[in-house]
C-alpha cells in the first residue's frame, strides 16, 4: 500500500495539494493546472489514490459533468501523511528564507498569511531592503509550485516602510497586527 502512496512526483504534488487544503474539493482540470502536468498523468493518479482509499469521488449537483475529487480524513495513515507533509512544507519554508536572505541587502523579513496561518492577511512575506527583483520572483514561483499554493509578497525600501509606518498606512497596520513571523529585524539599528 505504501508503494502507491509515494510512487510519483506528480503523485508527491497531488498529496501537497490535497493536505494543504483538506477540507476543499478539486476538479481534475484544476489540479491538472496546479500540478502543471498532464491530465491523463493526473487521472492516473487520482484513480490509484482513490483505489486504496486516500481520496473520495464527491459528487457535485451543480455540474454532473465535472467530478471533484477531496481528501479522506478516514484514510488510515492520514494523520501520519499530515504530519510528512507539514514537515516538508516548513523544511521547503526554512530553505525559501534562506535563499531570500541571500537576493541582497535585507533590513525586515516578515512572514504572515500562508506561512501563519493567517488567510486574512494582505501579503505572505513583506522585505524591506534593496533585492535583486528577478531572484525574488524566481525563488516564489518555486516555492508557490512546491507547496501547490500561491504567494502574495511586497518588496519596499526602507524610507517608504518607514515612512508607511509613519503615517499609520492601513495596509501596513494591517499586516504588522496580524499573526507574523519577524525574521530579519535590522531597522533599529543605526545607520553608520
Amino acid at each position: 500500500m505504501l508503494e502507491n502512496i509515494f510512487g510519483s512526483n506528480t503523485r508527491v504534488m497531488l498529496l501537497s495539494i490535497f493536505f494543504n487544503s483538506p477540507e476543499k474539493p478539486f476538479f481534475v482540470r484544476e489540479l491538472t493546472r496546479l500540478v502543471n502536468g498532464q491530465i491523463n498523468s493526473i487521472r492516473r493518479e487520482l484513480s490509484n489514490l482513490k483505489s486504496i482509499g486516500m481520496i473520495d469521488i464527491i459528487d457535485n449537483d451543480k455540474n454532473k459533468l465535472k467530478k471533484f475529487y477531496k481528501l479522506n480524513d478516514k484514510f488510515i495513515f492520514f494523520d501520519e501523511l499530515k504530519s510528512i507533509f507539514e514537515k516538508g512544507k516548513l523544511l521547503t519554508q526554512k530553505k525559501f528564507i534562506e535563499k531570500i536572505q541571500k537576493t541582497g541587502d535585507i533590513k525586515y523579513l516578515l512572514l504572515s498569511g500562508i506561512f501563519t496561518k493567517s488567510p486574512e492577511s494582505p501579503v505572505d512575506i513583506l522585505i524591506v531592503g534593496r533585492i535583486n527583483k528577478n531572484k525574488m520572483a524566481l525563488l516564489v514561483k518555486n516555492l508557490e509550485k512546491a507547496i501547490a499554493s500561491s504567494i502574495k509578497y511586497t518588496i519596499m525600501d526602507r524610507k517608504e516602510f518607514e515612512y508607511r509606518k509613519a503615517i499609520c498606512d492601513l495596509f501596513l497596520f494591517s499586516l504588522l497586527s496580524h499573526n507574523k513571523i519577524v525574521v530579519i529585524d535590522e531597522l533599529e539599528k543605526k545607520e553608520e
